[in-house]
């Protein structure tokens, strides 16, 4: 998903992240939320195991809880 500024791709400055952004919507119109919840999880813990091993500890901190926000929005509220 790529994020762009409501008036059209800007780069991302200081300013522009008190502004409103709107995603943009593609792949499959089908997909769930869930779905994707799900995937996001999956590839965040595969990153986070990647980063702790190469003693990147407080990026494996962030991506551990991209990996718990993931599982709580894709119905899965194991925090394990």
């Amino acid at each position: 998903m790529t994020f762009h500024h409501a008036e059209g791709p800007q780069p991302m400055t200081i300013e522009a992240f008190g502004q409103e952004i709107e995603p943009e919507r593609t792949g499959d119109p089908e997909m769930r939320p869930e779905d994707v919840a799900s995937y996001v999880a999956q590839m965040s813990e595969e990153m986070g195991r990647l980063a702790r091993a190469s003693g990147l500890d407080l990026l494996a901190y962030f991506l551990d809880m991209a990996r718990l926000e993931a599982r709580a929005r894709s119905g899965r509220f194991d925090v394990s």
